[in-house]
């Protein structure tokens, strides 16, 4: 199938162009949420808000060129691969939710939850308040940022390559885009982003990455509250 110019476009969105605005972003944030309570609601809703306009993209580009959703992985569960995969899903969502757990039971753990992720912990909501908005972010990042660099960038360099070299470049470009954590940042989610991907091409389908990846967030995002809401943070009523 032939690429397009708009492919080219949004692969340089994705690879470039968010790259940048996320490390302005996320240099925002800190002198937002060093300035004034409540910032990092105030970025959540931000970057939830870009990201669906981003899902609005993707899709009118693919009803555009009249290519099939299932290209982009959007077809119905089938085989037993996809209940494999489902099943792993689980069980990975598993080990953080008892993570969540044992650091909302063990004050003593609190401590280490807060040193593990101490390189991000300006992006982790710290009131209830921001951890609602966070889990909305959570939701919206697992069908969009899965769309995009599983659905749509596996689809691309698949064109141009081949099947395991795209999951590789896909993977590659998820970690770049959250560059502004760092090479250690690059390195995790470059890994995290593999783990989707494999897990894609393993059950055929976007939906078994986008639940993981939805699930994963939200549930890091609460045992960072439960670590963080002590550390001097006041707790915030729902706004």
């Amino acid at each position: 199938m032939a690429l397009t110019l708009p492919d080219h476009l949004l692969v340089m969105l994705l690879g470039v162009v968010l790259p940048i605005y996320g490390r302005w972003g996320y240099k925002r944030l800190l002198d937002h949420v060093a300035k004034k309570p409540g910032a990092r609601a105030t970025e959540y809703r931000h970057t939830a808000g870009w990201q669906w306009c981003l899902f609005a993209v993707v899709t009118v580009l693919w009803i555009w060129t009249g290519r099939a959703p299932e290209l982009l992985g959007v077809r119905a569960p089938r085989g037993v691969g996809f209940w494999i995969g489902l099943g792993v899903c689980v069980a990975i969502a598993g080990f953080f939710v008892r993570q969540l757990l044992i650091t909302r039971q063990r004050i003593d753990l609190r401590e280490q939850v807060r040193t593990a992720f101490s390189s991000v912990a300006p992006l982790l909501p710290h009131t209830k308040n921001e951890r609602r908005w966070f889990s909305f972010l959570s939701f919206t990042a697992g069908i969009v940022e899965e769309l995009a660099y599983r659905g749509f960038l596996v689809w691309y360099f698949d064109q141009l390559t081949n099947l395991w070299l795209a999951v590789a470049l896909s993977s590659l470009v998820f970690g770049i885009a959250h560059f502004y954590q760092g090479v250690g940042g690059i390195l995790k989610t470059g890994a995290a982003g593999l783990v989707l991907a494999l897990l894609y091409v393993w059950t055929g389908s976007i939906w078994v990455p986008m639940l993981m990846h939805w699930l994963v967030d939200d549930v890091q995002g609460r045992t960072a509250f439960e670590a963080f809401k002590e550390d001097g943070a006041p707790i915030e009523s729902a706004a």
